[in-house]
């Protein structure tokens, strides 16, 4: 039971009379008004953000497993379709492998021997490639393309060089 003060004469008096036992006068209750302190608003705010940025980061991880389509899907996990490309002195003799690792794990080794200029169409999430000089002289370029973008490139003029490149 609270005590408030008589609007009329000033003395204390149960909430819940109905008139002031001193002067008579009936008994005002004001509603309760409901304030949050400092500390409960901002432990309000904060919660608030964080769940907003949970739901952020949970929209971002649904977008990038599922949604994206800037490859092919394997398992939610997504691989890149690369272009390697050897430029370099026109006609010069290479040997060598390119790895590619898809998203499962699967590695695929294929040797070859080629001629700049060449191109080599892969799909995977990693790329690896080393090319090596059949000759002395000459320029042996190698480049990883990946949406019309260099990723990786490697080149060597030395005799009988090797040109080592790879993703991340």
């Amino acid at each position: 039971m609270a005590l408030i003060k008589c609007n009329e004469c000033g003395k204390d008096v149960s909430e819940k009379a109905e008139s002031c036992p001193n002067c008579g006068a009936p008994v005002e209750v004001k509603a309760k008004s409901f304030r949050l302190s400092k500390s409960e608003k901002k432990g309000g705010c904060i919660s608030s953000f964080i769940k907003l940025i949970g739901i952020g980061l949970l929209c971002m991880f649904i977008y990038v497993m599922f949604i994206a389509d800037s490859g092919n899907k394997m398992g939610g996990i997504v691989s890149s379709d690369f272009t390697v490309k050897v430029t370099g002195t026109s006609g010069l003799e290479f040997s060598g492998a390119y790895m590619a690792t898809t998203p499962t794990g699967k590695s695929t080794s294929k040797s070859v021997d080629g001629v700049v200029p060449a191109q080599y169409k892969i799909t995977a999430n990693i790329v690896s490639v080393n090319f090596q000089k059949k000759t002395e002289g000459g320029i042996l370029k190698v480049q990883i393309i990946r949406g019309g973008k260099v990723v990786a490139e490697s080149e060597t003029s030395a005799e009988y060089g090797v040109a080592s490149v790879a993703t991340h």
